[in-house]
């Protein structure tokens, strides 16, 4: 090995000369900087005289040079809106690749060697113009992070479904219509991002993704679940927001491990008393709906700290409210309440319920107030602080 001089670091000489070629390209300074802050920079890292992490941001380099493949050290590689649009097949003979991240490029296509790279673990590739990936893929035994967000994939790759070692797999931002079976056939998946889609419907076979914690399903067209959503039994996050949906199956009662679940903007205008079996749950988003009744079983949310019911058409609330003593985040906002139940005493937040069909203060709102901060209400009352009616002293 010669070691030679780049940047005041001491660095192999075939290193040093990727990194000039590479400068002579893009007509602009690599840096050498310590620590693992790379990404919207223009710079590298060097460990043991290798360059171990590389990273080129805002350059003008449409296609990289071959020699990118006597890098036998790098580990790290970022481009960011670099206007990229090939890569060589010499990516191939970095060996000792663990992070690819290239985003904002309009990369189309990744070359066959890409399957050498039997180190690599996280393959992110966001916001490019891939429609396809290399056959080859199937061979990164060591991939456990796949992200082509904001791409143009039609429908999620197949050989995808041959990464038996993917855990997280994020399609997001895509026109993609369905999901296939095929992507069944990887145990390890425990985070599934298909947000931003063009999803209509869910297969009957969603249920059969056996170890799924994290699902995302955001900003869809689905109008109905199937009956299988209920045999998610591992998953801790449901993600259906801004979809079409005007009802839920039964069988959702049976997701006992939720934490979170997001059902916003869509279309309910009521909720399966089975819900009340997620007595895990932490967030419930339900704004933007069309909900005019809920089920007395929401009382069973015993952990829950966050309920989004804003912008719906209730009317009254269950008295099985009191239960909900955890609440941090309560809001009402923009229905047709005309009163509150007593039950309400049981929490230990006040709601937020401007919007409503108030005449006047509830008055257990009034004891509420008293209960949280002790102090006499009409003080409260009389601030600029609006509930959805005209404010009343209690005087």
């Amino acid at each position: 090995m010669t070691i030679t001089n780049f940047r005041n670091s001491m660095v192999d000489e075939k290193d040093a000369k990727v990194l000039e070629e590479i400068e002579n390209i893009i007509g602009k300074t690599i840096k050498v900087i310590d620590g693992p802050h790379l990404i919207k920079k223009t710079a590298c890292t060097i460990q043991g005289n290798r360059v171990d992490a590389l990273s080129l941001y805002e350059c003008d380099i449409p296609k990289l040079p071959e020699s990118i493949g006597n890098l036998p050290a790098l580990e790290q590689f970022y481009i960011g809106r670099c206007n990229l649009k090939e890569l060589p097949e010499s990516v191939g003979n970095l060996k000792a690749l663990k992070n690819i991240y290239f985003f904002e490029n309009p990369l189309v296509g990744l070359p066959e060697s890409i399957g050498n790279l039997k180190q690599l673990k996280d393959l992110y590739i966001r916001y490019n113009k891939l429609s396809t990936l290399p056959e080859s893929v199937e061979n990164l035994t060591s991939l456990t992070a796949i992200s082509l967000g904001g791409n143009n994939f039609s429908k999620i790759p197949e050989v995808i479904g041959k990464v038996k070692s993917l855990n997280i797999l994020s399609l997001s931002h895509n026109p993609i219509t369905e999901i296939p079976e095929y992507i069944v056939d990887l145990p390890n998946l425990i985070g599934l991002d298909v947000d931003h889609c063009e999803l209509t419907s869910l297969p009957e076979f969603i249920g059969n993704f056996s170890n799924l914690h994290t699902l995302n399903l955001m900003h869809n067209k689905i109008s109905e679940l199937p009956d299988s959503i209920g045999d998610l039994d591992t998953l801790r996050v449901l993600e259906l927001s801004h979809n079409e949906l005007t009802k839920l199956p039964d069988s959702v009662g049976r997701l006992t491990e939720l934490r979170t679940l997001y059902l916003d903007h869509n279309q309910l205008t009521s909720l399966p008393a089975s819900i009340g079996n997620l007595v895990h749950l932490r967030t419930l988003y339900l704004q933007h709906n069309n909900l005019i009744v809920l089920p007395d079983t929401i009382g069973n949310f015993t952990q829950l700290e966050s309920l989004y019911l804003n912008d719906n058409n209730l009317d009254s609330l269950p008295d099985s409210f009191e239960n909900l003593s955890k609440l941090k985040g309560f809001q009402l906002e923009n229905n047709r309440l005309t009163t509150l139940p007593d039950s309400l005493i049981g929490l230990n937040i006040l709601p937020s319920l401007d919007g409503n069909n108030f005449n006047s203060v509830p008055p257990v709102l009034e004891e509420l107030y008293k209960k949280i901060y002790g102090d006499n209400p009409q003080n409260y009352f009389k601030k600029d602080i609006t509930f959805g009616y005209e404010q009343h002293s209690s005087e």
